[in-house]
């Protein structure tokens, strides 16, 4: 992926890990209720397109996705964009 902010331009190169999911041990031994990826994970290729959607729905979820990140990296507040939509 090739981004250019300001005639810089920044590559980013990502590889898939082949690890498989980490379980988090709590403090009183019992494991988690969740697995975590580092990604992109190797377990996950091909998986998205693969699913089948209504027309655009993949679409608007990578757009929903992107808008997220986009406001957390600019420290947005959760509550402004939710009442305001």
């Amino acid at each position: 992926m090739v981004q250019s902010f300001m005639n810089i331009v920044c590559i980013l190169l990502y590889q898939l890990s082949e690890e498989g999911p980490c379980e988090d041990i709590s403090s009183d031994g019992q494991s988690s209720s969740f697995n975590e990826w580092i990604l992109p994970a190797k377990e996950f290729d091909g998986m998205w397109e693969s699913l089948i959607y209504e027309s655009g729905l993949k679409q608007r979820l990578l757009r929903y996705a992107a808008s997220a990140l986009l406001f957390t990296e600019k420290a947005v507040d959760p509550f402004l964009v939710s009442w305001n939509r």
